[in-house]
């Protein structure tokens, strides 16, 4: 008998790399299914909705049957039920959680759990998938069994749908050389970081453009050092 792989993420439909691995399996020929979760509770304030959606998350993935669960983090407390099963553990990180609360609540004691869990969940999975080498290195570091770099990447159709010259015209780049950012805006993505760089490489190179692809909640912050710097006319927000 096949062996079922059940796919476990907070929000499935958002997750591009949720969904692109159950693509992947499919096409394979594994018998793999999504974890439907139950709607966010219509109530109101938001922590408490918070609160409740994630209790109700923690019983569905306690009370789910399947031989492999592979579990997309954020947030990772949902995980935790897993580590009582029976089968194999596959945790998938995508993102730093505890550093996501962080950012949000600074060094708060929910921001110390939150990394507690992270260990927790490193240390009793079969398996961490990492999206990138910091992670994994830090899984090493928290003592993960066994770790699998699997970065992000693009499907292989993937490719331009517009002239690069056309494209140069409609963002006004001129014939100046262009760094790209493309990602989320936050502290975690490094937005302090880039604001150095435009900084610095503003001021040592003279025919430079920044075009800036992304959007996030530091965001107004790095549009506000732009102007504060007089780099509106080296800068493009997309």
């Amino acid at each position: 008998m096949s062996k079922t792989v059940l796919l476990i993420g907070s929000q499935p439909e958002r997750m591009t790399r949720l969904k692109r691995t159950h693509a992947s399996l499919k096409k394979l020929g594994v018998n793999v299914r999504v974890m439907n979760p139950h709607r966010k509770p219509d109530r109101r304030p938001r922590i408490l909705k918070g609160i409740i959606r994630y209790l109700v998350l923690l019983v569905q993935v306690a009370t789910s049957k399947a031989d492999v669960y592979h579990f997309f983090n954020v947030p990772d407390v949902i995980g935790l039920p897993l580590l009582l099963k029976r089968g194999i553990i596959i945790y998938d990180v995508r993102s730093p959680w505890f550093s996501s609360i962080q950012e949000s609540l600074g060094n708060s004691a929910l921001s110390r759990i939150g990394g507690f869990i992270e260990r927790l969940m490193t240390r009793g999975a079969d398996v961490v998938l990492a999206a990138n080498y910091p992670i994994a290195h830090r899984a090493h570091a928290w003592g993960a069994r066994r770790i699998t770099v699997v970065p992000n990447y693009p499907p292989s159709d993937f490719g331009p749908k517009r002239d690069k010259k056309e494209m140069r015209g409609v963002l006004k780049l001129g014939n100046e050389q262009v760094v790209l950012y493309l990602g989320k805006i936050s502290k975690i993505e490094g937005s302090e970081l880039l604001k150095q760089i435009i900084f610095k490489t503003c001021a040592e190179v003279s025919a430079v453009t920044f075009l800036i692809v992304g959007d996030g909640p530091e965001k107004p912050s790095l549009e506000a050092f732009i102007e504060r710097h007089h780099l509106s006319d080296r800068v493009v927000m997309t």
